[in-house]
């Protein structure tokens, strides 16, 4: 699969009466539980949808070169292959970082600047779009094929998100249960890695992308660049559990805001945990639209026309 030059998807099949969402019990605060109407239509149509097989790239690995080519460009120089620090964004916290935002709207619900160019990726050996608030995930996956004759694509929905899982789970996977032998969580111990890593501190600064020979041991929190080992594969879909959580489409209704918030922060949810968690693949986590969390990404959806 590392060797495909273009984008991969995986195709997830589903009947319309099958089509919604799933409650695990596993969640942080209240979620939408209603499913856009538009997607009936790719299921009626189709019986299915396609899906990433990786999580949203911004920069692939060529292995002929040992070098990365950027896919998406970002203003000043700005690099998620280089060492990446931190700023105070949203919420006060410090795991943000705004210079990687490609959104419609700012830190609030105002327009804000695109800073990223060019289209994400879902391919092997790609460094992961960290940082990502909400309106980036939305924007970047609507890039991605805006203007195919075939096929259009989106962030990934919380009913596709659901189907997926349920899609595993009929394979035998664990998906509502803490696992200790496959994503990049904290509980797991991964071998036979390829591809390139960074450091994350205890903050979330990261420290680049090194080759993962160099990596001494993975007790500490490790990003990974995607395809990175079968222990993260599922059905040929990567890191549905672990290395970032990632955006959906879906809502979330929290009843006491943390810090005192405006209610202008939007909250989603956000599945799937990251690299520093001990988690569930199933499990949904909120999140305020704007914050550029280190650990949040996403996941890319293809619809045909």
């Amino acid at each position: 699969a590392a060797k495909l030059k273009g984008n991969q998807f995986v195709w997830i099949p589903c009947k319309i009466e099958d089509y919604h969402k799933t409650d695990w019990k596993q969640e942080n605060a209240k979620w939408d539980l209603t499913t856009n109407t538009l997607e009936y239509e790719q299921i009626e149509k189709y019986e299915g949808f396609y899906i990433g097989r990786y999580e949203a790239g911004v920069s692939t690995l060529n292995e002929e070169t040992n070098e990365f080519k950027d896919s998406v460009i970002f203003n000043n120089n700005a690099s998620l292959f280089k060492a990446v620090s931190l700023e105070t964004g949203c919420c006060g916290e410090v795991w943000q970082n705004y210079s990687f935002t490609a959104r419609t709207k700012g830190t609030l619900v105002t327009e804000g600047e695109n800073k990223a160019n060019g289209n994400i990726v879902s391919k092997a050996n790609s460094i992961p779009y960290y940082h990502a608030d909400y309106y980036t995930a939305v924007e970047m996956s609507r890039r991605m094929y805006e203007n195919n004759q075939y096929v259009y694509s989106g962030l990934t929905t919380g009913t596709q998100r659901d189907m997926m899982l349920k899609f595993l789970q009929e394979k035998g996977d664990k998906v509502n249960v803490t696992s200790s032998d496959w994503g990049n969580c904290d509980n797991v111990l991964l071998e036979n890695l390829r591809g390139y890593y960074t450091n994350v501190g205890t903050h979330g600064a990261t420290d680049g992308f090194k080759e993962v020979g160099e990596l001494k041991t993975n007790e500490s929190w490790v990003l990974l660049t995607t395809g990175s080992t079968k222990q993260v594969m599922k059905n040929n879909l990567y890191d549905v559990l672990g290395n970032l959580e990632e955006w959906t489409e879906e809502g979330a209704y929290v009843d006491n805001l943390d810090y005192n918030m405006d209610v202008t922060y939007n909250t989603y949810m956000v599945r799937g945990g990251s690299f520093f968690e001990t988690t569930l693949a199933c499990y949904r986590g909120w999140n305020y639209a704007p914050s550029t969390d280190i650990f949040c990404g996403f996941r890319p959806t293809l619809y045909m026309k």
